[in-house]
């Protein structure tokens, strides 16, 4: 038998660590995987693409004078599918935005939004086409059924309880309004305080008087307090119903999948340079985003930094957008993108005239004094 000095210990048992952390483990992915199945309601803003819009553009031969360069149509990507992990990403990628659904919506459905969407576009490329052939100089005829009431301002406006959306005011003080410009036109020539008798459609078809006591123009509304000086109002937006034009020839533009109104300003030039010879562009890659109404003014889009980024990877050297978005697409442009803001369609123009654009002689190029 072995004195103590020639003891040996017995040997410790073999622990299995993989066994031990595989619990843990396996419980780790498991709450990984249950996080990762929770859908916030929320919606991000990511880049979209920014692509030659030429492509999409359909013109008669015999009247196209195909161009080297393009302007490039600025999208961005609604991701509608959020989890928690995407609160992460918003918080170190800058070109990537939350927000709530419900800001998003307003009080619409998703089904809503979408068809809101669509709607403006058909919109915007009406508005392009026809600001493209009468700054080419055609002549293009308008037609509607009365000035359409949009919508209605919030407050104690004139409007507020005499008409109601979805009205069309067919005539105002015996003069007939077809179009939302002609009822522009009259309230103009009046002032604050004065009535206005209205011969109003309504929605399903019945025709009613009404008179309205004109407000006057603030930055924000339409008061009926006192006079601000800057013009009488009746607190609505208005449109054209029915709105038809009579085009020289047929244009199309195929936007399949995009909705909303930003890229207005963009068909518009591109119709211009696919019509007319030379290079509007200057022969490179220009990326455009803005409204555009038939007057030839820009408007403000949303998502310009997510678009900026989109911009960035074309490599696109020339932005154009809405004042609005200059100093947001200046922060986000890096180097090699020159950001250029612009009101109207003549600023455009002589904005791509000052960066190697060939800018035709226009015969309507004062659209959007």
């Amino acid at each position: 038998m072995p004195g103590p000095l020639q003891w040996t210990p017995p040997e410790r048992p073999h622990k299995n660590w993989w066994a031990l952390a595989g619990g843990p483990l396996a419980l780790l992915v498991g709450f990984l995987f249950l996080v990762s199945s929770i859908q916030l309601p929320y919606v991000a803003l990511a880049p979209g693409g920014a692509d030659p819009i030429n492509e999409l553009l359909s013109v008669p031969k015999d009247k196209e004078f195909p161009p080297k360069g393009s302007f490039l149509l600025t999208t961005v990507s609604l991701e509608t599918i959020i989890t928690p992990y995407d609160f992460v990403r918003d918080w170190i990628d800058d070109n990537y935005q939350l927000i709530a659904k419900k800001d998003l919506l307003g009080g619409s459905s998703e089904r809503q939004y979408n068809q809101e969407a669509q709607q403006e576009m058909t919109d915007s490329k009406q508005a392009a086409v026809v600001l493209a052939f009468r700054t080419l100089g055609y002549s293009v005829a308008e037609h509607g059924q009365g000035s359409l009431i949009l919508g209605i301002a919030s407050g104690n406006v004139p409007a507020r309880g005499v008409l109601e959306t979805g009205d069309a005011i067919t005539a105002a003080d015996g003069t007939a309004t077809p179009l939302a410009t002609d009822l522009v036109a009259i309230l103009q020539k009046r002032t604050f305080g004065d009535t206005l008798d209205a011969t109003v459609t309504k929605a399903d078809g019945s025709v009613v008087q009404k008179t309205l006591k004109l407000g006057s123009r603030t930055d924000t509304t339409c008061t009926t307090k006192a006079d601000t000086g800057n013009g009488p109002c009746l607190g609505v937006s208005l449109g054209t119903k029915a709105h038809k034009f009579d085009l020289p020839f047929d244009v199309k533009i195929d936007t399949s999948g995009i909705g909303g109104p930003s890229a207005g300003l963009a068909f518009t030039l591109a119709l211009i340079d696919d019509l007319t010879p030379g290079e509007l562009t200057g022969g490179k890659n220009v990326a455009v985003t803005g409204t555009i109404d038939i007057e030839g003014n820009v408007g403000e889009v949303g998502g310009v930094v997510q678009k900026t980024a989109a911009v960035r990877a074309a490599k696109a050297t020339l932005f154009l957008v809405p004042p609005g978005e200059f100093e947001d697409a200046s922060k986000h442009a890096g180097k090699g993108l020159k950001v250029l803001r612009v009101t109207t369609l003549k600023e455009a123009l002589a904005a791509l005239a000052a960066n190697g654009g060939e800018v035709p002689k226009l015969a309507g190029q004062t659209a959007g004094n």
